[in-house]
């Protein structure tokens, strides 16, 4: 995995000791983690370092999507079906896929009934074989639900640890020193 520019610098010393712990066992325990906070806390940053020392340290296959992303090159899958009858779209590799997933962001995604129903369809997937997903949100688990429906959020909420990050926002704070 190959991180972006941004987060080069995203580290294992940046990850706090409880998400450490729960990503040095998820293998083991089968249980990814649900880490929510405001804007800037550093959600996806810490995601970025756990996704390297999983894959690097831990020698495990880790994918990373920021899930509005996700949802584009799902789009783009569509011409490319109707192009190609042998192409392998990006859902079809996310549900073979055995190793740690990373959603970043999920939530942020613009809702619609096909959004809710493809994340249902990826976590249920996960859910039911007990595959390690990572997932990073500015919502709380309970407006998770309100926003991508109950059943996805439930099954979120028993296959994770959740974890709220707090503190300011750390852009506009690297913002402002620089002045």
């Amino acid at each position: 995995m190959k991180k972006p520019y941004r987060y080069q610098d995203a580290g294992w010393a940046d990850v706090p000791l409880t998400l450490q712990k729960q990503a040095e066992s998820s293998r083991e325990t089968r249980r990814g983690s649900y880490i929510h906070g405001a804007v800037g806390t550093g959600k996806t940053h810490v995601a970025y370092a756990i996704a390297e020392h999983v894959e690097q340290d831990m020698k495990a296959p880790v994918m990373f999507w920021n899930t509005t992303e996700l949802f584009a090159a799902m789009k783009n899958d569509f011409d490319k079906r109707r192009q190609y009858a042998d192409y392998e779209t990006t859902i079809d590799k996310l549900l073979s896929f055995t190793g740690l997933l990373f959603l970043d962001d999920i939530g942020a995604e613009k809702p619609s009934e096909w959004v809710a129903e493809q994340l249902y369809l990826l976590v249920n997937r996960r859910y039911e074989r007990g595959y390690v997903t990572f997932f990073t949100s500015n919502l709380p688990i309970s407006e998770l639900s309100e926003r991508l429906g109950d059943r996805t959020a439930s099954r979120i909420a028993e296959m994770c640890d959740i974890y709220p990050l707090t503190g300011a926002d750390r852009r506009i704070a690297a913002a402002k020193a620089r002045k």
